[in-house]
């Protein structure tokens, strides 16, 4: 039986590890399951209510608090991010680099000031859009830097199966333009309904998952039978100190779902407060930190290309940073107009 020891200290490093290898041994469907089971039941004793047993005052009786926002609403929010997780899950298939996956994603800042510009109509300053070509010709260079070469050898990666995978990072990309959107549109409506938002669109998404049962369990299975374990003490090490000793697996999961939770809760509660596109630059960010650590720590294999991709796509970011607050604020002042135009066309109709 393998085994090692591992103090606290050790463990978020050694996550970047086992989060991918979660994934690969799963699926994708039973991590993100259960990833959305904690969500659920983690915020639902914030959205209950008892009422009365018949004929007694004892509150035995459930029942969830009356939603603020329209379930209809909730329910087209759940299909894209249920459809977004499943090409996610998708692109592991195609063998696509963590690398390229982290850095591709980041074009999310470039879609969302599109879908701005020609939807919302939105006016966006030279430095803002300059920012926007520099993050995106990051992706495409940190892209191209870990394309394929064409070979007959197994090892390799078949260049229609990557350019199948790039694709789908690409939807999901789109789709997450959009729902971003509409979420912005949702907690300017209905007010910052943060945690209403992340209760249904995980409540809602779990009968969906449910249809990947099988996969599911069979994900629940490997990790049940897997002999790898560590030995997990409280520092300083000495002598008597206490050890556990667990799967490594369960503790690699538990942190797991326990990042993932405080990342959306964390995005959920950004939403209500800054646009979409602030709210991408601010992952973007983040993701420039996570391919830094990923190349590393896990030496996937790194180029000057790469390198300079992704230093193109933290330029980008603290270029829109450098935007004036005046004139970031100025969709938002026309965004109010629109909406109280309309208010006022429905009211006279």
């Amino acid at each position: 039986m393998a085994s090692s020891q591992l103090p606290p200290t050790a463990l978020m490093s050694t996550l970047l590890d086992w989060s991918l290898i979660l994934t690969l041994v799963f699926g994708g469907s039973a991590l993100t399951f259960l990833q959305i089971s904690f969500v659920v039941l983690r915020q639902l004793p914030s959205f209950l209510i008892f009422s009365p047993f018949p004929g007694t005052s004892l509150p035995l009786i459930p029942s969830l608090k009356p939603h603020k926002v329209p379930l209809t609403r909730w329910v087209l929010d759940v299909l894209l991010v249920t459809l977004v997780s499943m090409m996610n899950n998708q692109v592991f298939k195609y063998r696509i680099p963590l690398t390229v996956q982290i850095i591709f994603r980041s074009g999310g800042l470039a879609v969302s000031l599109l879908f701005g510009y020609f939807i919302k109509r939105r006016q966006y300053s030279v430095l803002q859009v300059l920012s926007v070509l520099l993050v995106t010709l990051g992706i495409i260079l940190a892209t191209l830097s870990s394309r394929p070469a064409p070979s007959s050898s197994p090892t390799h990666v078949n260049p229609a199966d990557y350019a199948s995978g790039i694709a789908l990072l690409l939807g999901g990309l789109f789709i997450s333009g959009i729902l971003g959107m509409r979420q912005e549109e949702t907690y300017k409506r209905y007010g910052p309904q943060w945690q209403e938002g992340l209760f249904y669109t995980h409540l809602l998404s779990l009968p969906i998952w449910m249809l990947f049962l099988p996969s599911i369990r069979a994900g629940l299975q490997a990790i049940s039978e897997s002999k790898d374990t560590t030995a997990f003490y409280l520092p300083p090490k000495l002598p008597l100190s206490p050890t556990w000793r667990i799967k490594t697996l369960y503790w690699a999961l538990a942190l797991n779902v326990l990042s993932q939770y405080a990342c959306v809760a964390g995005v959920n509660r950004l939403t209500t407060r800054v646009s979409s596109v602030a709210v991408n630059l601010i992952l973007t960010a983040r993701k420039t930190i996570s391919v830094v650590i990923n190349v590393l720590y896990l030496g996937e294999g790194w180029n000057m290309e790469l390198v300079l991709g992704a230093g193109m796509v933290g330029a980008g970011t603290v270029l829109y940073g450098l935007v004036p607050g005046k004139a970031m604020a100025m969709a938002d002042v026309v965004d109010a107009v629109k909406e109280k135009e309309k208010e006022k066309m429905g009211k006279e109709e």
